[in-house]
């Protein structure tokens, strides 16, 4: 009575007045030890005490004794029981068996625990129970676990609750449905602990919103269940489904936990995510869990992946036991948004308050040096951590990554020769510092050499590679590297097809991108992005339009910019374009707040002629830049509407957007187009005198262009030859259409004998000139 209530002075008293050789005594102290977790090392002392006085124990003290060693881990103790057990012939009793195979799962011995069930001549419930849960706990040995449900079913042995509780934990996502199948079939009462595990297995195998139909039907919920079920919605990213998981566990009658919230903040990481995850940070403050410093850390560290900076500052100042933890948080959310000065401000105030920076804030402060400018900082942070003794593969790696970003690829190879291991992210490091540099033939050898000394290449590497091959136009190399990583397998990684389907893509083989992007197993937005935009750049708008509407996954912005960009040289792209901008107001897309998008459809309408619309999207912007602007004066001034353009260019002046070249050449064209002479020129020379703006070849080639058309053969001659562009080709192709537009053979011969001089290739330069000749001659 005294053990089972806790009171194990009391018990060991009354023992001491019992019968020394009484076996039953010395079992009840055994099992009132082993029942504390505190005290099981004195249910192993207790036990070496019965055998110096020589009570021979029975079945019930080696099942005591078992479950001490079991909760104390002592695998040597539990191996000299169970000699002792052999010894006394016991082995085949089942309790004491059963016991024996929980105690070698327990202490990481699986393999003793199976080759025991091997030998029992008639295992139970418990014996098939305890050995298929070892097994279950092992991710390496889970399928030896379905296995032996499987077995224990062929056998006739009826599982019980524990036992699908204990399978469950070892399924994928098909076996957990045949075992959820069996227990639909067999009766079994839904319980809590049942129901419990049945989402946990789906949430963990990718099946959520199976893992939701079971918790709609389970009889009653605990927190676990509902902690669970968000933890499912927050591994596939889904923060809105987990909120939404929140209010139902609220309307169940459960009060969130801090696990709960822990849990939901931590599957808010993106910007996109930013609103649910405030609204977690109202409830957090509704439930009075504000205060508590692990929750105060969580929201710290969700305000820093959705990009809340102001949030991060304001939360950090609320943090009251700021541990190195806290600031790696406050730190990270500041470099992953490449705020060098911030992160190193909090960097400077850590060391103030005395908290000691561990490999990780290194890491993190490394990773914020991103530009020559900090390569000065990044040394120091090197000696600090050489001070220090920092040296594992993680710190060297990402001082390898510092210097390469820094501009020093002499130290970035340096340091990585110097390194006493290297993995794959150290020979990735070094390749992409190599890219980064235009030292793509460097990159590849590197790429050998890491072959060559037995180095792996994984997934970032191969995305590495293809993009050195794309950057360096190399289709034969890219042709090579895409067939080591068909051998390798990663062709079936969405991140390495997606490379793939881009390297082709700018090489000019369409259909190769699209061979890739169709024998992929999963698209993701990217994937469906890329092949879009190769299509537009190829001009098979058609083709693009259409990859628009059969997209299956989200789309995001650079989606609706590809996909309006192809209705813009597209005949009877204005319908489509239409289509497409409801399309996005249906789909929560704004006019207002999305710069890139909106500016996307004023130059899809500009382009498509539908001026008003354009400028009532453009009106309607909250923020626009540059390219906004340009947009817009390019469409006027494409459809002749240069005083509209004008008056837009003081606008955006007024403003204070810096009127560039590419606005000038928008309205150069224009004028060019309408036949604007006066226009044109006086545009031409205020670009140079009033805007200090050098005119490029396709300025030049416009005015030349409008002086041309006007008939000003003389003059546009005149210029060209003054142009320090004169060696272009293009210039006096213009000037010789001029002349064939005007009939004038002498000096559309200077301009085709100049045009073969420069570049002998273009043979149409003597059919325009024999055209001309025609048409005099005609006349």
């Amino acid at each position: 009575m005294y053990g089972k209530c806790g009171d194990l002075d009391a018990a060991s008293e009354v023992f001491g007045k019992l019968d020394p050789l009484h076996v039953a005594a010395w079992s009840a102290l055994l099992g009132a030890y082993a029942n504390s977790e505190n005290d099981a090392v004195q249910a192993l002392e207790l036990y070496k005490r019965m055998q110096l006085e020589g009570v021979r124990p029975d079945s019930v003290t080696f099942v005591t004794c078992l479950k001490a060693c079991t909760v104390e881990g002592a695998l040597g103790d539990g191996r000299k029981v169970h000699a002792h057990i052999r010894e006394l012939g016991l082995e085949t009793d089942i309790y004491a068996a059963n016991a024996l195979i929980n105690m070698y799962g327990k202490c990481r011995s699986p393999e003793d625990a199976f080759q025991l069930f091997s030998r029992m001549e008639s295992p139970n419930v418990v014996s098939w129970t305890s050995v298929i849960g070892n097994f279950a706990q092992y991710g390496h040995l889970g399928r030896e676990s379905v296995l032996l449900f499987r077995k224990m079913e062929l056998e006739g042995i009826r599982p019980n609750l524990i036992t699908m509780v204990a399978v469950l934990r070892a399924c994928n996502l098909t076996d957990g449905r045949q075992v959820h199948g069996y227990v639909l079939e067999a009766g079994m009462s839904l319980d809590t602990s049942l129901g419990n595990a049945l989402v946990d297995m789906y949430c963990k195998t990718g099946g959520v919103d199976e893992a939701d139909v079971v918790l709609r039907e389970m009889p009653k919920r605990d927190v676990i269940s509902w902690n669970i079920m968000i933890s499912g919605y927050a591994q596939s990213g889904d923060c809105k489904e987990g909120l939404r998981c929140l209010w139902r566990m609220q309307q169940d009658g459960l009060s969130p936990t801090k696990v709960t919230y822990a849990t939901l903040l931590n599957a808010c990481s993106s910007e996109e995510d930013l609103g649910e995850g405030k609204s977690i940070h109202r409830s957090v403050v509704d439930m009075g869990l504000d205060r508590d410093e692990v929750v105060k850390s969580f929201l710290l560290g969700m305000y820093g992946k959705c990009g809340s900076l102001e949030d991060v500052k304001r939360s950090s100042c609320e943090v009251h036991e700021r541990n190195t933890i806290a600031w790696n948080t406050i730190i990270g959310a500041y470099a992953r948004y490449s705020d060098h000065f911030q992160a190193l401000r909090s960097f400077q105030q850590m060391q103030l308050e005395g908290v000691k920076a561990d490999a990780v804030t290194f890491v993190l402060m490394l990773g914020t040096c991103s530009s020559p400018a900090h390569l000065a900082q990044g040394i120091l942070l090197h000696d600090w951590i050489s001070q220090l003794g920092f040296e594992s593969i993680i710190v060297h790696n990402s001082l390898t990554a510092m210097y390469a970003k820094c501009g020093s690829l002499d130290a970035a190879r340096k340091m990585f020769e110097e390194m006493p291991s290297r993995n794959s992210v150290s020979w990735n490091s070094l390749m992409s510092a190599a890219i980064q540099h235009g030292c793509h033939a460097d990159a590849h050898k590197f790429f050998q050499r890491m072959k060559l000394e037995g180095s792996r290449p994984d997934e970032v590497t191969c995305i590495s590679m293809l993009d050195a091959c794309t950057k360096q136009a190399n289709a034969k190399e890219g042709s090579s590297i895409h067939q080591m990583v068909v051998e390798s397998g990663f062709d079936k990684r969405t991140g390495v097809a997606n490379a793939l389907i881009f390297m082709y893509a700018k090489l000019g083989d369409h259909e190769a991108a699209r061979n890739v992007f169709d024998a992929m197993a999963e698209r993701n937005t990217v994937s469906w992005n890329t092949i879009l935009a190769a299509y537009v750049e190829k001009g098979l708008n058609r083709d693009a339009v259409e990859m628009f509407w059969k997209m299956d996954v989200a789309r995001d912005k650079v989606t609706y910019v590809a996909a309006l960009d192809a209705c813009s040289g597209l005949a009877g792209g204005l319908a489509h374009g239409k289509l497409i901008h409801g399309y996005m107001l249906d789909h929560g897309f704004s006019n207002r707040l999305d710069t890139v998008a909106a500016t996307a459809l004023v130059n899809m309408y500009g382009k498509c002629g539908s001026l008003q619309e354009a400028r009532k999207i453009f009106d309607g912007m909250l923020h626009r830049d540059v390219v906004t602007w340009t947009s817009l004066i390019v469409a006027y001034a494409q459809h002749s509407e240069i005083e509209q353009a004008l008056k837009l260019v003081k606008i955006m002046e007024q403003e204070g957007v810096k009127v560039d070249d590419v606005v000038f050449l928008s309205i150069l064209s224009g004028c060019d187009h309408s036949g604007l002479l006066e226009e044109g020129c006086k545009y031409f020379v205020s670009m140079i005198d009033d805007y200090g703006i050098s005119p490029r070849l396709e300025h030049y080639n416009c005015i030349i262009d409008v002086l041309g058309r006007a008939g000003h053969l003389d003059l546009a001659e005149k210029l060209v030859d003054r142009l320090p562009s004169r060696s272009d080709s293009k210039v006096w192709m213009t000037l010789l259409a001029a002349c064939r537009m005007h009939g004038n053979p002498e000096r559309g011969k200077r301009a085709a004998r100049r045009i073969t001089l420069l570049d002998p290739s273009i043979p149409a330069a003597y059919v325009v000139l024999s055209n001309i000749y025609t048409q005099t001659q005609a006349s």
